[in-house]
């Protein structure tokens, strides 16, 4: 309670009144069943337990103790968290950002890795029609050029694997992959949630606002930037599938125009302290952004953080010889003189 919840009810609290307010705040919260409570404090006696997700601080609360707070137990069999089904999306969910997570009807569907790949290209390329001689192509090119039969015997297995699992882990017989006209392609009763697709509506909707010379609202850039939450598929080594690569170059690049441009608005608002905050979750995501480290510098310098300014350099030539064995650019070493005679 002493997280804020006081302006809510007034103290003490009656335990209808707390059910009534969970009901209120919490949509879908139920009454877990009363259990006993172990190893509370002293003078502490049993009650019904409500979960209280909402209000950091708060463990638990009992309906009969006058919001008597309770010690922590990770361990304790008495909190359960029950996930209902029905808020799961009846279709197909992918996220390609980070590891790779498929879901299908909430179910989570795990696969060997070239399986896995295979599907994941099936799902992101959903609008269109491929072709065996295609997708033998791009996963097994080498075999493809010299021995296509057996390419296409490696095709099939992937792609039995991938049926086989859907079918074990959801139940589900109905054939997801479906083969017409020489080609496959994924037969689904309804879209496809995707991160990536959330990611590229929002930079497009950033675009529009732009092209039109209307301002963006802080709120898509940060909408943005987290739906990025890391690079395309990161448990898909460098160079191991030529698409991938390219799709991730291409996601980097619009990322690292979405950050350059948040951060340049906030700057040209003044607002240099946040700026610095936001140029550092994005770095998080990839720290070879010279742009952001250049920013970073330029925040740093109009705040009269010289120090800042020269660790940041420093800390961006380390980055850039490591992973590029290069130097920064004339714009950023331009940069960094010009702040650096500033503070003199």
């Amino acid at each position: 309670m002493r997280s804020g919840a006081k302006e809510v009810l007034p103290l003490p609290v009656d335990g209808d009144k707390v059910l009534a307010c969970y009901e209120a705040f919490l949509p879908g919260f139920r009454q877990a069943a009363p259990k006993p409570i172990r190893g509370g404090r002293k003078g502490t006696k049993p009650g019904n337990i409500f979960l209280a997700a909402a209000t950091p601080g708060i463990v638990a609360v009992g309906a009969d103790l006058h919001a008597t707070l309770l010690p922590m137990q990770p361990q304790s069999p008495n909190i359960v968290i029950e996930q209902r089904v029905e808020d799961f999306y009846n279709g197909l969910e992918v996220n390609y950002f980070g590891l790779l997570k498929i879901r299908l009807n909430g179910k989570k569907i795990d696969f060997n890795w070239q399986a896995k790949m295979l599907f994941c290209y099936l799902a992101y390329h959903s609008t269109k029609a491929l072709s065996r001689d295609h997708l033998a192509r791009v996963f097994w090119p080498e075999k493809q050029e010299s021995q296509p039969e057996s390419a296409r015997r490696s095709l099939n297995v992937e792609l039995n694997h991938i049926r086989k699992a859907i079918r074990q882990q959801t139940g589900m017989e109905r054939e997801l992959i479906v083969f017409d006209k020489n080609c496959y392609r994924l037969q689904l009763e309804g879209p496809i949630l995707s991160d990536v697709a959330t990611f590229k509506g929002l930079c497009q909707k950033i675009q529009l606002l732009q092209r039109d010379g209307q301002p963006v609202p802080d709120e898509l850039f940060q909408q943005a930037i987290k739906t990025y939450s890391s690079n395309f598929l990161d448990d898909c080594p460098e160079d191991a599938l030529n698409w991938v690569e390219v799709e991730r170059q291409h996601l980097g690049a619009l990322f690292e125009q979405m950050a350059d441009l948040y951060s340049a608005q906030l700057c040209d608002k003044g607002e240099y302290y946040r700026a610095t905050s936001v140029c550092h979750e994005i770095l998080t995501r990839d720290q070879r952004m010279e742009a952001i480290h250049r920013r970073l510098m330029f925040c740093y310098g109009k705040l009269g953080m010289c120090n800042k300014v020269g660790q940041q350099y420093r800390l961006l030539c380390q980055i850039m010889e490591r992973e590029f064995q290069s130097k920064p650019s004339a714009e950023t070493t331009r940069l960094y003189q010009q702040i650096k005679k500033e503070c003199e």
